[in-house]
């Protein structure tokens, strides 16, 4: 998914799973050279404006293998969930709510990264707040390398978003999941977390499924129905 060229875009409820980039000897041509086509991107913003929330990106999967031609060897692709090149003026790009799992490929040590933000932008240009982020990068990263060039704000996690069945598609929270009742609590929020069922907790779920129907619910735990009482 692309946004570009000075777009303004507020999106909601967003599910980008299972994106694959090349791998081994696939390619394409340019200028009479050879470049490996292996890049996995969710969304790539470029001069424009992206506020995006309740969103879920995981298991996405660039090239790993270099491929070689008479020039010799070329890189394996780059991964991440969102990458943000050069933004100009006021364009930025926000998060909230944003769950970003499983994100690999071939080039670990330069292009695999939850979030990245090209480094001539300003840590403002890429906002992140009440997000998760796991399992980004090499085995064993920790989130310390999730996320390049980003102002990592208030809310941030970094743990098995425990998916029902991601391997069948079905990416709802399981009842176990740290991610339940993880986002907003409070007045703010209770338009959003009184839509999950019955009991909501009392606080918004991150990813896709928050402030839905469909939202994973904890045993025991409070419910909220607007408006909140004391």
């Amino acid at each position: 998914l692309q946004v570009s060229e000075g777009a303004s875009i507020n999106a909601n409820h967003l599910l980008i799973s299972k994106v694959r980039g090349g791998h081994g000897g696939e390619h394409k041509e340019v200028t009479n050279q050879y470049i490996a086509s292996g890049t996995a991107l969710g969304i790539w913003v470029k001069d424009a404006t992206l506020t995006l929330s309740k969103a879920s990106f995981t298991g996405l999967k660039a090239g790993e293998e270099p491929w070689a031609n008479s020039n010799g060897t070329l890189s394996p692709g780059t991964a991440q969930a969102i990458r943000v090149d050069s933004l100009s003026g006021a364009h930025a790009v926000k998060l909230d709510h944003v769950i970003v799992s499983d994100v690999t490929g071939g080039d670990v040590e330069h292009g695999v990264w939850c979030l990245w933000s090209s480094p001539g932008n300003a840590l403002s240009k890429l906002q992140v707040s009440n997000s998760n982020l796991h399992a980004c990068g090499p085995e064993g990263s920790d989130g310390t390398n999730y996320a390049k060039n980003a102002a990592l704000l208030s809310g941030l996690m970094y743990v098995d978003p425990l998916f029902m069945d991601p391997n069948n598609g079905n990416y709802r929270l399981s009842s176990g999941s740290p991610l339940i009742d993880a986002g907003v609590s409070g007045v703010e929020a209770c338009l959003d977390y009184e839509l999950e069922p019955e009991p909501n907790g009392c606080a918004l779920n991150l990813g896709y499924y928050g402030g839905t129907a469909e939202a994973a619910t904890k045993a025991g735990a409070d419910h909220c129905v607007c408006p909140v009482e004391d």
